[in-house]
């Protein structure tokens, strides 16, 4: 019976491998739709397999296999795809980062952070209060840094905290929790209007408007609108999903003043806290500034290397550094991967030659007519967030904002309210394994987040997004 089961799942295996053969090397054979070339075909086909193949089989296979045919597209080569995705700056970004992770993991700080984290008196016994705090520590690391150092570096924690208490893969918990720090931690990087994708769209608004949004309301906006989705989360998590807390509850750790770091510890953290500092800086500096432009040309990847370049400098006395071996050992290649392919394929879903924007755009536009404002910004942002399920975020970003802005006259409203909606909104994309780097993150990490949670709580974060954005308008509208 055993065998006759195994033999079934082999043949499953083999039937997605030629569904993604199919639809990655066969969909450019498909007649062209409406203002889609040929091209487009071809292209809609690799994005097709790429996100079948990442939800139903591996995540490094499927991502090769569609760098190898996407470096078939006219003008591209295989040297060039692969330079586009490994050398792109989120990526690069990301493996440093899922480094300096793996260092402060090795040295046990992750573990001092979250000791530190549930010793608190007032979370003692309050498993949420506990969860909370997590987060909180996230946000500040994503919205003064960068939200990819908060997602990895708190998950991270959160993993060392899961042995802590025994908490382990295949729980509800575990899983949930590493949703909400990734989905939360991601919406924190772009409170601040010169952090993230917010510098993006408030740069198109002053190209195609000329005017700037107001850095405050903005921040204050932003603050409040992922005040509320975090919170609607949470209470979803705690009357609906109800995953078991109850040995976060009887946990019992001492209190802060029996932690201490060693000096390998503090080491990595006075790095860390510089690191900070360091991504921090340019959005304060004048741009003029020798120091600014230094920095932004190291950009993120510059000072992350540096930090672990001088940790090995230090520690070259002691001879007790964390071997380089060590840290590389538990990397997620997956993830890297995912980002590598991401990055050249959402050049060709945006490449005109295309022409699926345009065919998307047209689309748009002809669903929208004769709705009153606040109908045309949510319907408008309502297609988009699906459309981002499946395409680049950046992409969608740059298809939608001057379509909203073009309308933004004709119905009435302050086009700084439609930048702040589109920045929370169109950043929060989890319902793919493509939807956005967050969601590859979650969906690569199938040991804690099984798929079909994956799925299912993106679905969740859709609607709560989309709840939140409505509740954004009226209250944007009332400080606007």
């Amino acid at each position: 019976m055993a065998d006759t089961s195994k033999k079934k799942k082999s043949w499953t295996v083999y039937l997605h491998v030629i569904i993604i053969f199919a639809f990655m090397f066969g969909f450019q054979f498909v007649p062209p739709i409406g203002t889609i070339t040929p091209l487009g075909m071809q292209t809609l086909g690799i994005l097709i397999a790429i996100v079948y193949g990442w939800s139903t089989m591996d995540m490094i296979w499927p991502s090769f296999l569609g760098l190898f045919a996407l470096s078939l597209l006219p003008d591209t080569g295989a040297i060039a795809t692969f330079k586009a995705g490994l050398g792109d700056r989120v990526t690069v970004a990301i493996f440093l980062f899922l480094l300096l992770a793996e260092l402060i993991n090795k040295v046990g700080l992750s573990k001092f952070i979250a000791d530190w984290c549930i010793s608190r008196k007032f979370v003692q016994g309050r498993p949420y209060a506990m969860m909370i705090m997590f987060v909180i520590a996230g946000v500040i690391i994503s919205a003064f840094v960068n939200p990819f150092a908060g997602m990895i570096l708190m998950v991270s924690v959160w993993y060392i905290f899961c042995k802590e208490v025994d908490l382990r893969p295949g729980e509800a918990l575990p899983a949930v929790m590493t949703i909400a720090l990734i989905y939360i931690c991601n919406m924190a990087g772009n409170m601040l209007p010169f952090m993230g994708t917010a510098i993006l769209v408030s740069g198109l608004q002053q190209s195609y408007i000329g005017t700037s949004v107001n850095y405050i309301l903005f921040a204050f906006m932003q603050l409040i609108l992922v005040t509320l989705a975090a919170t609607f989360y949470f209470l979803f998590l705690k009357f609906v999903v109800r995953p078991d807390v109850s040995k976060l509850k009887n946990y019992k750790i001492a209190g802060s003043s029996s932690l201490k770091m060693t000096s390998q510890q503090k080491l990595v953290f006075s790095l860390v806290v510089a690191l900070m500092i360091l991504l921090f800086l340019p959005g304060l500096l004048p741009a003029e500034l020798a120091l600014t432009k230094v920095l932004k040309a190291i950009d993120i990847a510059g000072p992350v290397a540096m930090v672990l370049v001088i940790y090995y400098i230090v520690m070259l006395r002691s001879n007790n550094a964390v071997p380089f071996s060590e840290i590389t050992k538990d990397l997620n290649w997956s993830l890297i991967f995912m980002f590598a392919t991401v990055t050249p394929l959402a050049a060709a879903v945006s490449n005109p030659d295309s022409g699926i924007m345009t065919y998307l755009s047209t689309l748009l536009n002809g669903i929208v007519g004769g709705m009153s404002s606040g109908l045309v910004v949510i319907m408008l942002l309502f297609i988009a967030s699906i459309l981002t399920q499946f395409c680049n975020n950046i992409a969608i970003i740059l298809m939608i904002t001057p379509l909203l802005f073009s309308f933004a006259p004709q119905i009435g409203i302050d086009p700084s309210i439609l930048t702040i909606l589109i920045v929370f909104n169109l950043n929060t994309a989890y319902c793919t394994p493509a939807a956005s780097g967050p969601a590859a993150m979650i969906f690569s990490n199938k040991t804690w987040v099984p798929t079909k949670d994956a799925y299912k709580h993106g679905l969740v974060i859709f609607v709560i997004n989309m709840v939140v954005t409505v509740i954004g308008l009226f209250l944007c509208e009332i400080f606007f």
